[in-house]
């Protein structure tokens, strides 16, 4: 079958979710820190939107393909976005870059770990609420306050990721 043919309407929402986090990388490169925000928040929000559309027309013969798109663009979006903007504002050290690379590893195994799933709920905290507690950092400027403390938030948030904590879905 013709990959075109998968793509449902949810797919659709998935991969504007993943052209704005693109965008967001962009003004990152430009330091244009506030765009790169307001773009990843657009990310989040589309992250929201394709998984209540896919639930609202049961797409369930495109789940699959659609539940792996969403996980390419949630590990763009959140895995790789989140930490080069940390990194882009300043946070460039040898032990910044490592707690990065650390977020990012377990952003992705997060990803995999929901992808294989069966049970409700999640387990471990989701990529998007990690990505939303880090921009909610950004956008009252609190990372300027706190220095290391920052690199610390997204050390834990990457424990809370790969852990068998139980976390509702909203």
């Amino acid at each position: 079958m013709h990959i075109l043919r998968q793509i449902k309407l949810a797919d659709l929402v998935t991969i504007l979710a993943l052209v704005s986090g693109m965008i967001s990388i962009f003004f990152m490169f430009k330091e244009m820190f506030f765009y790169a925000v307001v773009f990843l928040i657009i990310a989040i929000i589309l992250d929201g939107i394709d998984g209540r559309i896919a639930r609202m027309l049961k797409s369930k013969k495109g789940f699959v393909f659609g539940r792996q798109l969403d996980s390419l663009a949630d590990m763009v979006n959140f895995g790789v976005a989140i930490p080069l903007l940390g990194y882009s504002i300043g946070f460039s050290s040898s032990v910044s870059i490592a707690v990065f690379i650390f977020y990012s590893i377990c952003t992705m195994l997060r990803l995999a770990k929901f992808n294989i799933q069966t049970e409700k709920g999640f387990r471990g905290l989701p990529t998007t609420a990690s990505a939303i507690i880090i921009l909610l950092f950004f956008a009252f400027g609190i990372h300027q306050y706190t220095g290391q403390w920052f690199l610390l938030i997204f050390f834990i948030l990457g424990i809370l990721m790969v852990s068998d904590f139980k976390f509702p879905k909203l």
